[in-house]
């Protein structure tokens, strides 16, 4: 699942859903938000990679990026309680038990 890219109004509206084909490979940058489905049968295996641009991360443009209100209600399907100070009132739902701590610790939306 993809929703919008961090900051933007559109942060937490899902923008695709992906369905994927053995063989292949998924690229993506990392401000768009994105999550993993559940699987109902087989196996997953996660590659993940981070690159790191200490120019561009200097670069008063990009340490300015500004977080825009959201244009309405968040999908359910964006909302992580990792991540999600409103999890539990777009979910309608308490965070999974042994993850309360993240309630403390969630950023978004800002």
């Amino acid at each position: 699942t993809f929703c919008g890219n961090a900051g933007a109004p559109e942060h937490r509206l899902q923008s695709i859903q992906y369905s994927h084909a053995r063989g292949r490979a998924l690229l993506h940058l990392g401000r768009r938000r994105h999550g993993a489905d559940d699987i109902t049968e087989g196996h997953r295996l996660n590659l993940i990679m981070w690159n790191y641009n200490a120019e561009l991360r200097r670069d008063p443009k990009f340490r300015a990026r500004p977080f825009f209100v959201e244009k309405s209600r968040p999908d359910p399907v964006c909302v992580s309680f990792t991540h999600d100070r409103d999890y539990e009132a777009i979910k309608g739902q308490a965070r999974p038990e042994g993850h309360e701590k993240f309630a403390r610790l969630a950023w978004c939306p800002p």
